[in-house]
């Protein structure tokens, strides 16, 4: 078996036959290991050994009791950081990823964590949806953030259409273009051979266009209103 000193030298990763099986705190080494490995830094020799168990089973056994301690410790910590919000598997991987947890372990967690509903991709989407439209977001905005999230893009569309209806697409563009017409209230000036009606349809377009609206979304709408603003303020 190969010890290693992770960079705070409290901690030690160990590897068997090349392949990493967990990193535990040093004083958790068999005592004759700790000692030898204690001496060994002391003297400033090396930060990586290898050490032979007397028997194959003292071996397994001690392997078994990394993998263990490994997964109860990343099992507690990751309920730590689901208890303060909703997270993806993805954040879950890169969580235990970041906190040098083996693959295999990885794998197994994340597994009984989805069987038992602790974490859910689908929890997740439908609530970020919901938070988005709040906030006025597009659906591509939304999609776009989801994506980065590595949710299955059939999740994705499926509750997309389930929960940003068309009323509520159409709600957000009102809502959008009323704050947007408010804040430019015909104060800028016009461009060349431009009416002000123009300037600010084409302001208020570009910006929901970024936002990642289609034009067929809000074409009428923002001519309307702003028809309709124009009267009242003339």
């Amino acid at each position: 078996m190969k010890i290693r000193l992770s960079k705070n030298k409290k901690n030690v990763q160990l590897f068997l036959e090349e392949e990493f099986i967990g990193e535990i705190p040093i004083k958790l080494l068999p005592q004759d290991i700790y000692l030898n490995l204690n001496m060994t830094t002391q003297n400033e020799l090396t930060q990586e050994f290898h050490t032979n168990f007397n028997t194959l089973n003292e071996e397994s056994e001690f392997c078994d009791f990394v993998e263990n301690w490994v997964t109860d410790n990343a099992k507690r910590k990751l309920l730590d950081y689901l208890a303060k919000a909703e997270k993806t598997i993805y954040d879950c991987k890169i969580f235990l990823n970041r906190r040098n947890i083996p693959m295999k372990i990885v794998k197994t967690i994340l597994n009984e964590f989805q069987q038992k509903k602790w974490i859910s991709d689908e929890r997740y989407t439908s609530i970020f949806i919901e938070d988005s439209i709040i906030f006025e977001k597009s659906p591509a905005e939304i999609k776009q953030k989801l994506f980065q999230k590595k949710i299955n893009p059939s999740i994705i569309n499926s509750y997309l259409n389930q929960v940003y209806t068309k009323d509520k697409k159409i709600d957000t563009i009102n809502n959008l273009i009323d704050k947007k017409i408010k804040s430019f209230q015909f104060k800028d000036k016009p461009e060349k051979n431009n009416s002000p009606q123009h300037n600010l349809f084409n302001k208020i377009a570009t910006i929901l266009y970024r936002k990642g609206f289609q034009y067929e979304d809000y074409c009428d709408i923002l001519t309307d209103k702003i028809n309709k603003y124009q009267k009242t303020n003339t």
